[in-house]
């Protein structure tokens, strides 16, 4: 009897600690690179009732920039800041839900999205922009290539606004700016991107 009420209270013991290990983590502070493990949205305020700036979904990775409010982080990503609910941010992977990508069937129209970028600074003469469309993957699963007319000739833009112009007569529109900095040697350079989007009919089921 002595040693069965020995194994219980081990057993006991050990089930507290996996429960306190498995609920640690809602309390822990988070720093730097973090996911979502939830679909959610950054916010304009720590308020979840606020104005949404960009939708998360799960398995995002967003960067916490302030996290001294337990309830609500200032977290980044793609340049975009804003407040998310610390509640739906963990240091552990999600497994990614099969629903977050749904076959869309043939014909049917849906959105298509761009990363166009161009070099501050390097409009004094005029400058191509390049852009990304995520039809290869190539490098961290992006291939960027040059942006070019209907001939195939590469563009050469007056400013970023030409750019945008051009674009917009294509049907893209804009759904918000970043700024993206890089060192190369030694030397800083920044490039300003456009994240754009159009609606486009889908060729083949499920592309």
């Amino acid at each position: 009897m002595k040693r069965f009420t020995t194994w219980a209270v081990a057993l006991f013991c050990l089930f507290t600690h996996l429960c306190s290990a498995q609920t640690s983590e809602p309390s822990q502070q988070l720093q730097g690179k973090v996911y979502v493990i939830q679909n959610t949205a950054l916010r304009e305020s720590k308020d979840p009732a606020s104005k949404v700036i960009r939708k998360l979904l799960t398995g995002d990775k967003v960067v916490i920039t302030n996290n001294t409010d337990p309830s609500a982080y200032i977290a980044e990503i793609d340049g975009v800041s804003g407040y998310v609910e610390r509640k739906h941010l963990s240091l552990t992977k999600p497994e990614i839900p099969a629903t977050r990508y749904v076959a869309i069937p043939k014909d049917s129209m849906a959105w298509r999205y761009i990363d166009v970028g161009s070099p501050l600074g390097g409009f004094t003469s005029k400058a191509i922009a390049t852009i990304v469309t995520g039809d290869k993957s190539q490098g961290w699963f992006k291939r960027i290539d040059l942006l070019t007319d209907d001939q195939g000739k590469e563009i050469k833009f007056n400013n970023h606004v030409d750019c945008l112009n051009f674009l917009s007569l294509k049907g893209w529109e804009m759904l918000y700016p970043y700024i993206e900095t890089s060192s190369t040697m030694g030397v800083s350079t920044q490039t300003l991107h456009f994240v754009m989007k159009r609606l486009e009919k889908v060729s083949e089921s499920g592309e």
